[in-house]
């Protein structure tokens, strides 16, 4: 039986209006700024790897790397941070979150953005009292797609893959949690499509069309 939920966080249960091209876009100008070479720079890479890679080089080079991890992380806390003071549950979010927990449901946050602005949305959106775990990108090594991501929210609730369930808008939460042995779920209320959310066991709309399937997934 599955009785562990792990949910991403914008574009599944909240809405956050970031706008990730400007961000991409700013992050890529700050790493240039210290040395960076833009022939490396890639827009399939995320910007948490855009970061971290332009670190490494630096590193390397002999470079200001203390300074361009700063400030990059430091841009992405702010605009984050924005955003999340704009946040809104997505329809049906808080209901469905009400039905698992009833249920004694096990329910996790796996979030590539950092503690503080997870938490900040959660209080915004009333969401709190049904979360159990949240693990932002502070508190894991290596963030979704990674499966280390998922595998530690599974550790910290007690669970195995057999018993979860990962759920997102992202194809990022897709592969960590294939990787991790769980069944996927793709939600088209962000960014994903049914062509990058393919390799889901389910795709639906939205959150709010979770409770028709709850059946099959909690067998």
């Amino acid at each position: 039986m599955r009785d562990t939920f792990l949910f991403d966080l914008d574009g599944t249960l909240v809405t956050m209006e970031l706008d990730f091209i400007f961000i991409r876009k700013h992050i890529d100008a700050i790493v240039v700024n210290y040395g960076y070479p833009e022939e490396l720079l890639d827009a399939k890479v995320s910007t948490l790897e855009t970061i971290k890679s332009a670190v490494t080089y630096a590193q390397a080079k002999g470079l200001d790397w203390e300074h361009l991890n700063q400030e990059a992380s430091a841009y992405l806390k702010k605009v984050e941070s924005e955003a999340a003071s704009r946040a809104v549950p997505i329809e049906g979010a808080r209901t469905i979150l009400q039905i698992l927990k009833e249920k004694k449901m096990k329910i996790g946050i796996i979030t590539r953005n950092n503690r503080n602005v997870a938490v900040q949305v959660l209080k915004k959106c009333d969401l709190c009292q049904y979360i159990d775990v949240i693990l932002a990108r502070d508190d894991v090594n290596r963030v979704k797609p990674h499966p280390d991501h998922v595998v530690k929210g599974m550790q910290r609730l007690n669970s195995v893959p057999e018993q979860t369930v990962v759920l997102g808008d992202h194809h990022f939460e897709i592969v960590a949690g294939n990787r991790a042995g769980c069944f996927t779920v793709g939600f088209l209320s962000g960014s994903g499509t049914r062509e990058t959310l393919k390799e889901a066991d389910l795709i639906l709309d939205s959150i709010k069309d979770l409770k028709a399937v709850l059946p099959q997934l909690e067998q």
